[in-house]
């Protein structure tokens, strides 16, 4: 039985199948590369019933269907939406204003069907031509996944000893194990997916702009990772606490080191508390879906370099003590599949100039007085720039850059001063501004 035969495949395969992976799953742990994009389809459909996989927690068992509605008690985009049609008044209003930030955190849903994924790019409103797709997944992932390739590895060794080849101790971890029971190289659940999803979005026609829409003539976008427009799935599963709970303590988040949410120096940074006399009149938005990605793809990272460093062996599940983890080998089947959250937003678009200031009195930044609550000054420069940009865009936040500042009671006359607004959450970025 030599390294990447058949054999080896066929005694994958089995394993995977007796745990109760779904199809995608066995292909992922064949090797199978996501660039085979007809075979995973054909596994996703026929895997889109089963119970959710104790591998990719239902991630991959996936109706590609775009006719098929989601079922009952999955959820769809609308959920978490507000009852309250005094609440939902109120938010309509504050998005015609330049002064008020309005966001709200995406539900978390049960994705069954690629139709949830097409509503799901168009939930925020947002006008692309080009959209770049990003996926993080749950950490607990990350932990089955190695205890998987554990089991595999066991399962090898056991059917080489069976065949009356070199007896093997699977909880071996030397050089010799690792040549002689070679497991194959394991494709990536959001490669798969990508490749699932990715000629879904791009062939719905009402997923970008639509005809009507003079900004953005081309009702079908293009695929671009590059692309300033992103829709990033963020998957999650209750069993991350228990299955990868280290990824979530604070200390193990040391200096970002672990990819996105990280803070450099291994300090957090204190964030500012909003003042009292500010509660209640000024809003205050979540955290925003860049942020929140970033943050949830770090937990992500640091498990799946823990996971691949220490959960080598069977034993290594049941003897490490610093990173526990109550995964089993194999990992059984979840009772309930991964939940979803899907992020729209714009990369922020910058606008220069140089402006003038004909009137003393007004600073160039918003100052209001911490102590009493007071507006100093008239105005200000950012404002009067921002209630224009803003509003053109459909933006809910903004900063001011520029080459220096004048004092409040000081004109800036002449060529005026360089300045750069960056744009933050925009809706309509291709918008000529006049």
């Amino acid at each position: 039985m030599s390294d990447g035969s058949d054999e080896i495949l066929a005694i994958v395969e089995a394993a995977c199948v007796a745990m109760g992976a779904c199809a995608c799953c066995i292909l992922r742990f064949r090797g199978v590369p996501s660039g085979e994009v007809d075979a995973y389809r054909a596994a996703a459909s026929a895997s889109k019933d089963a119970p959710p996989c104790p591998c990719c927690l239902g991630i991959l068992q996936l109706d590609l269907d775009a006719s098929t509605a989601p079922g009952p008690g999955e959820g769809g985009i609308e959920d978490g939406a507000s009852n309250d049609a005094s609440a939902t008044a109120a938010a309509a209003d504050a998005r015609e204003r330049s002064d008020v930030l309005v966001r709200k955190d995406p539900p978390a849903v049960f994705a069954r069907t690629v139709s949830q994924y097409t509503a799901g790019i168009r939930s925020g409103g947002h006008v692309f031509t080009s959209f770049a797709l990003e996926v993080t997944t749950p950490p607990a992932l990350a932990v089955r996944q190695a205890a998987t390739r554990c089991h595999l590895s066991q399962s090898i060794a056991e059917a080489k000893k069976a065949g009356g080849e070199k007896e093997i101790d699977p909880n071996d971890d030397s050089e010799t194990v690792v040549d002689i029971a070679v497991v194959p190289k394991t494709t990536d659940v959001k490669d798969v997916l990508r490749a699932l999803l990715i000629p879904a979005l791009a062939a719905d026609g009402s997923t970008g702009g639509t005809k009507e829409d003079e900004t953005n003539p081309n009702p079908n976008p293009r695929h671009d990772q590059a692309a300033n427009f992103r829709f990033a799935l963020l998957f999650e599963h209750e069993l991350s606490s228990t299955e990868a709970a280290f990824a979530y303590r604070e200390d193990a988040n040391d200096g970002g080191s672990h990819g996105g949410g990280g803070h450099s120096g291994g300090k957090r940074r204190r964030e500012r508390a909003t003042p009292a006399h500010l509660k209640g009149t000024v809003f205050v938005p979540a955290e925003s879906p860049a942020g929140m990605w970033q943050n949830h793809g770090g937990k992500y990272n640091l498990a799946e370099r823990v996971a691949g460093e220490k959960f080598t062996s069977a034993a290594a599940f049941e003897q490490n003590t610093t990173f526990h983890t109550s995964v089993a080998v194999p990992p059984t089947r979840p009772s309930v599949r991964a939940t979803v959250r899907m992020l729209t937003w714009h990369q922020p678009v910058y606008v220069g100039g140089r402006y003038k200031k004909w009137a003393r009195g007004t600073p160039q930044a918003p100052w209001v007085d911490s102590e009493t609550g007071a507006t100093i000054g008239v105005g200000s420069v950012q404002t009067s720039i921002d209630a224009v940009v803003t509003r053109a865009l459909r933006a809910d936040g903004s900063k001011l850059n520029s080459a220096g500042r004048e004092d409040m009671d000081v004109r800036m006359l002449g060529g005026g001063r360089p300045f750069i607004l960056e744009v933050r959450f925009i809706l309509f970025p291709y918008r000529q501004l006049d």
